[in-house]
């Protein structure tokens, strides 16, 4: 399972980061992840990027409301930024709160 926020711009069009960024709140620890180049491709083609997954349960606690902010960064610029709160069960990561669709401005 996966928690994944799909970045489009005005007209609908998916778009293409060039990176983003995850945090936890309020520790600011990075849990941003690397990605291959293909796997990128395939997030930047769809504009659908990872927030947290599975495999992401070694990092967060269980059974507890984790806030986590999402950015979106075409070259250095700063285009998308929302917060989320994710949850992780006994085995499976979930989405509490926070917007799955986030229009941008290019």
């Amino acid at each position: 399972m996966s928690v994944s926020v799909k970045v489009i711009d005005t007209e609908g069009k998916p778009v293409a980061l060039d990176s983003i960024k995850v945090t936890r709140l309020p520790d600011q620890e990075d849990l941003t992840r690397e990605y291959d180049e293909e796997t990128w491709r395939v997030f930047s083609k769809a504009g659908s990027y990872p927030i947290a997954d599975d495999s992401d349960g070694g990092r967060l606690p269980r059974h507890t409301d984790i806030n986590v902010k999402f950015r979106g960064y075409i070259e250095s610029r700063e285009v998308a930024n929302s917060d989320y709160v994710v949850t992780f069960d006994c085995c499976h990561i979930g989405l509490v709160s926070g917007e799955r669709e986030l229009v941008v401005s290019r």
